[in-house]
């Protein structure tokens, strides 16, 4: 999970919609194209990128509340497999909100030996719960579909990882500025699993020349 700019406009469908009351739509093609292009295609959980299946998802359940259901602020990119494990009433209203804060300054995303380790930075509720969530999307295996959904977002994490860990190498064997570009596109958080790559270079002394692009949101 990365820090997002979402466009403080909010789409005019949601406004119409809203009058219709229980009856009124939140997805509307408007909302659906803009969302898509502010979370670059990519689900703001897990950070799967080019979703076969998204949904629009509430960061705070509305529960027939009329105001939270059309509210630009509380509607998200979401693949339909984290959006059900989101759906726990253990995570109802503590996660963070990624277009407010930056979860980098409070999560660490780390990847290593094919595993992944969501460290919590602080002991606020929000953290620890956005921590705990992220963890799950990946590895959580308490029915078959889910066994079969987390393991294609873990497997899809371990290809763009080594894929990254690919183009480090390549930048390491001859520095040149083509290669450190192709570095850097991979560090962007429009990129997919941004927060792993973007944690494990800001862990590295090796890579000071990356540095100012995994820079935290404050």
């Amino acid at each position: 999970m990365v820090k997002c700019d979402k466009s403080p406009v909010a789409p005019a469908s949601l406004k119409v919609e809203k009058l219709k009351g229980e009856n009124g739509s939140y997805r509307g093609e408007d909302v659906v194209e803009q969302l898509k292009t502010d979370f670059h295609d990519k689900c703001y959980i897990c950070e799967l990128k080019g979703l076969q299946d998204p949904e629009i998802e509430h960061l705070v359940p509305h529960k027939g509340n009329l105001d939270l259901k059309f509210d630009w602020n509380n509607l998200f990119w979401s693949c339909g497999h984290c959006n059900s494990i989101k759906n726990q009433r253990k995570y109802e209203g503590k996660i963070i909100n990624c277009c407010q804060e930056d979860p980098e300054l409070h999560i660490q995303f780390l990847y290593t030996n094919d595993n992944i380790d969501v460290k919590p930075l602080d002991d606020h509720e929000e953290t620890q719960m956005t921590a705990k969530l992220v963890d799950e999307v990946f590895n959580l295996r308490n029915t078959g579909m889910r066994v079969i959904k987390s393991a294609q977002r873990m497997k899809a994490l371990q290809r763009e990882m080594n894929i990254f860990f690919n183009e480090l190498k390549r930048y390491q064997e001859h520095k040149s500025e083509t290669n450190k570009r192709r570095v850097v596109v991979r560090l962007k958080r429009s990129a997919a699993f941004a927060a792993f790559k973007r944690s494990y270079i800001r862990n590295k002394d090796e890579y000071a020349e990356f540095q100012e692009y995994v820079s935290l949101i404050k």
